[in-house]
């Protein structure tokens, strides 16, 4: 096991000083290589951006929230932050959260009666194993007491204070990028290891845009006409691949049933204001299930504008068949690769 380097900052070494036949500088290069790979490597993605979700959860009522991911496969804990309010003055009101849903340890935090305070609370969420497979994460909300105000949510994944020396991780063993060791091809040793741990960084921006129902309160449309989700559009933007790129992949997916069988099916598309993305998934099915991931191309970040940003927006539009009810309680957008 090899310790992540607890700099604020990634390291920054000069490439300069590694010059074709010059003497290998292991103090001044190699080994602020070795740790700047380790400070990316253990650093947690943000699986969840924070947004407002802004619904109530009534005492003696559980709401599950759920969203689709890809995580980076380092991480062995996830931390969710909520923004909660009493809604009343004159109840003491509880909050019992669980991480996954149904089967996570249940944590109960007293959020009182003052109606006026949000307060906010983080949730551990230890995992049983790493992993970098598309899933779903979950988290189920429930009140006691009084009625419980939950006015935001995100998800990361917590910072790895060590790397273990194997083939997941991809732990330097620092010890041996330092001068006068031998340079040796040994897995996660010397020059090596810095090249295997550098191949196999995972730097994707993950979450890009989530939004997140209870399936009894999901977004439903009977219409055949498209009707957008949400009042306004949000900005959707992904990391920048390569110094000439405008727009990179990601991916997307929604949680949805029609709620009676029959008929041609309900319709969920994405389209954004300036990359032309123009996507459109029908759902058939009458169980809640999320449909399989669709790749869209949106914009990437904009290091020419003060804020980053090149202003592209993201409408999401459901429809019925015009007989039959569309259910969506939840539509996720993530990176899945930077390939």
């Amino acid at each position: 096991m090899t310790y992540v380097p607890r700099n604020l900052l990634r390291t920054k070494p000069s490439y300069l000083l590694v010059n074709p036949g010059a003497p290998v500088r292991a103090a001044g290069t190699w080994r602020e290589v070795a740790d700047g790979i380790q400070w990316i490597a253990g650093k947690g993605a943000q699986l969840v951006p924070s947004f407002s979700t802004n619904f109530q959860v009534a005492a003696g009522v559980t709401k599950t929230l759920r969203f689709r991911v890809r995580p980076r496969g380092k991480a062995i804990r996830r931390v969710w932050g909520l923004l909660l309010q009493a809604n009343t003055f004159s109840v003491g009101t509880s909050v019992t959260i669980r991480a996954p849903a149904v089967t996570g340890t249940a944590v109960t935090t007293d959020i009182g009666f003052r109606a006026l305070f949000w307060q906010p609370f983080q949730y551990i969420e230890d995992l049983t194993a790493k992993s970098s497979t598309e899933q779903e994460i979950s988290i189920d909300i429930a009140a006691t007491g009084g009625t419980a105000n939950v006015l935001g949510i995100g998800c990361y994944e917590e910072d790895r204070s060590a790397l273990n020396d194997d083939a997941t991780d991809y732990g330097i063993r620092v010890e041996t990028v330092v001068p006068r060791a031998p340079m040796i091809d040994v897995a996660q040793t010397s020059l090596r290891g810095v090249y295997d741990a550098f191949a196999n960084m995972d730097a994707r921006r993950v979450g890009i845009f989530h939004i997140a129902l209870d399936t009894g309160e999901a977004f439903s449309r009977l219409s055949a006409t498209l009707q957008s989700i949400t009042d306004l559009p949000p900005k959707i933007q992904v990391g920048k691949l390569n110094s000439g790129a405008t727009t990179a992949q990601c991916y997307w997916s929604c949680y949805a049933r029609m709620a009676t069988s029959g008929g041609t099916g309900g319709s969920v598309k994405l389209s954004t204001s300036l990359s032309g993305v123009s996507d459109t998934a029908t759902i058939t099915g009458t169980t809640f299930a999320w449909i399989t991931s669709r790749a869209i191309t949106v914009s990437a970040d904009n290091f020419a504008s003060v804020d980053g940003f090149r202003n592209d927006e993201l409408t999401i539009e459901i429809a019925g068949d015009g007989t039959r009810v569309v259910e969506v309680a939840s539509v996720s957008i993530w990176v899945d690769s930077v390939a």
